[in-house]
């Protein structure tokens, strides 16, 4: 299956992609976003991928630039629900030229049509950390909204990271969607 949009389109998650995601992942822009520890490795990588491909709760794609035709970035959903009808999710654009412009809001703006329109969830929900001001804005954008916060929830280097919960239902997303969807249409120039 395929999932397209004006900038980008999302592909299933391959095996092939694994040492483009240790790359990604080891990327201090993008370390400095996830929740786990430590450098990544192709071992580790291609672990993780064995122990998720078969989850039936995951739905796990790679963003890939129309233009170039090159993988950019990684989305997932996780913990699907079909009973009461929510998921989590996460992605990042791995590659630094492909973070302005329009990517990342496009792929916010799929996964979040694909998990209300194709999957037929009613909430979708999010963790960031609470220093991530920009990914914070652009859920904001879209229509979610702060559920709370785990303070001190996540160990750094630095010492403990606040961590913020965002959700965003079906009709807020509904709301949001026109005006999301003219903006993308600026980027497609």
């Amino acid at each position: 299956m395929k999932i397209e949009g004006l900038l980008i389109s999302f592909i299933p998650l391959e095996e092939e992609h694994l040492p483009l995601m240790v790359k990604w992942r080891n990327d201090p822009f993008v370390a400095n976003t996830m929740f786990d520890h430590g450098k990544f490795t192709i071992e580790k990588q291609t672990a993780w991928f064995e122990k998720t491909k078969s989850d039936i709760t995951r739905k796990q794609f790679i963003i890939v630039d129309k233009k170039t035709e090159c993988p950019i970035g990684a989305i997932n959903l996780m913990h699907i629900d079909k009973i009461n009808s929510n998921c989590d999710w996460g992605y990042y654009i791995g590659e630094e030229k492909f973070r302005m412009g329009g990517h990342a809001i496009e792929a916010e703006y799929l996964i979040l049509k694909y998990a209300f329109e194709e999957l037929g969830l009613h909430k979708v929900y999010c963790q960031t950390f609470s220093y991530n001001k920009k990914v914070i804005s652009i859920h904001g954008k879209f229509g979610f909204v702060t559920d709370g916060v785990l303070r001190q929830h996540f160990k750094s280097e630095d010492g403990f990271e606040d961590v913020v919960i965002m959700s965003i239902l079906k009709s807020e997303f509904e709301k949001s969607s026109k005006t999301i969807e003219a903006l993308l249409k600026i980027y497609d120039r």
